[in-house]
């Protein structure tokens, strides 16, 4: 009985150290003997191509993108620390905005391109030395108009949550940039309003117009084209730069009445519903307030509506569905203070004791507030905002 044992262990012992050795020897035999490696042999030598190479050769490893290059690149020529100095300024971007704007080095990057180089894609060919020593001559300026340029759009309501396309802010920096007025742009309400306004336009346009999804560099290098032609006047020329994309389908700043009946019909929670409200109410002062979206018949009515005997069927499928209540038609924007006096009040209420002016919230006239009217208040102020929408975009 124990010598069997003891047989069946050695045997277990040779076959274990059997099994080793066989992959050994195939391990032996892989890293020193068979050639597996493959290569090819690359010519030319351009840097772009060789940093392609080895991105894709890096993949098995810790991701790079090709902007980690670039900066390790640009970091080479500075003589401060160019990390930290993205570092705190993609901080400072942070600050601005509730949630706050969240920008990277490749964001810094090509706006520093669009500035001072004139092939703006992402090429260590486009970083050259006279192009890097410029923008570290410059960088206490850059890094202010990037700035400048987000608080200017959070003046006007725009956060993280609304703003997608944050290629969009460039052309706003470049502007600021290249008139000098970084300083002023947003220390005095009064001063550049009117190109502040267009600008306004312009953004909120190209949001939802989505120009910026595809193809930013030719979108980018096309507005700045249109910026330097008018460099010398204190507007932001947009019917310009509307008339140099008009041939271009995905990159027209135009409507259609199609796409503005799909604008109205946003639901309040929608990334575009901001800036349609934003064209809607061009009329208010913007960079003294901050506005919410609100509804005008409360949310809270609707989504706690139970039917009763006084309602038909349809009439109750109305009132509940969100397409007719959550969508443009039923929202407005107020400033904080009238947003907290309003809450889930009546708008009938609400509208006779703080003495709304009806047309500056584009509440149509001839329509009854009741609640019972909703059906009717609602065409008609759909009605109301589609003619405004045309009146804006056009």
């Amino acid at each position: 009985m124990y010598l069997c044992s003891t047989q069946s262990k050695w045997y277990t012992f040779e076959l274990f150290f059997g099994i080793l050795l066989r992959y050994h020897l195939q391990l032996y035999r892989k890293v020193f003997k068979e050639p597996l490696i493959t290569y090819y042999q690359e010519d030319k030598q351009e840097i772009d191509k060789v940093l392609d190479i080895f991105i894709r050769t890096n993949r098995g490893g810790e991701p790079l993108s090709y902007s980690n290059l670039l900066m390790s690149f640009v970091t080479a020529y500075w003589q401060k620390d160019t990390r930290t100095e993205f570092h705190r300024l993609c901080e400072q971007v942070f600050a601005i905005g509730n949630p706050g704007f969240m920008i990277d080095s490749d964001f810094i990057l090509k706006t520093c391109l669009v500035l001072f180089s004139r092939d703006i894609k992402f090429r260590l060919n486009n970083f050259k030395t006279e192009v890097v020593s410029e923008i570290e001559q410059n960088w206490e300026r850059i890094s202010r108009c990037i700035r400048e340029a987000f608080r200017l759009i959070e003046s006007w309501g725009f956060n993280y949550s609304n703003m997608k396309a944050r290629n969009a802010v460039i052309p706003i920096a470049y502007y600021i940039y290249n008139h000098g007025i970084e300083k002023t742009i947003n220390d005095n309400p009064i001063m550049h309003k009117e190109e502040k306004d267009v600008m306004r336009k312009w953004f909120c346009i190209s949001l939802l117009r989505h120009v910026f999804g595809g193809q930013s560099d030719y979108v980018l290098k096309g507005i700045r084209d249109v910026l330097n032609a008018h460099a010398n006047e204190a507007r932001f020329p947009f019917d310009e730069i509307k008339e140099a994309f008009k041939g271009n389908q995905a990159k027209s700043l135009s409507f259609n009445e199609e796409v503005i009946d799909g604008l109205l019909s946003l639901h309040k929670d929608d990334p575009s519903c901001y800036p349609v409200m934003a064209l809607i109410y061009s009329h208010f002062d913007f960079g003294n307030q901050v506005y919410h979206k609100d509804h005008l018949h409360p949310a809270a009515y609707f989504c706690n509506l139970r039917k009763d005997g006084n309602m038909t069927d349809e009439e109750y499928d109305f009132y509940k569905n969100s397409e007719n209540w959550d969508t443009m038609p039923n929202l407005q924007l107020l400033n904080g203070t009238l947003n907290e006096s309003k809450n889930a009040r009546p708008l009938e209420e609400w509208v006779k004791e703080k003495s709304i002016d009806l047309d500056n919230q584009l509440i149509p006239r001839d329509a009854s507030l009741d609640i019972k009217d909703f059906k009717d208040f609602i065409t008609k102020r759909r009605a109301l905002l589609k003619e405004r929408l045309m009146t804006i975009v056009q």
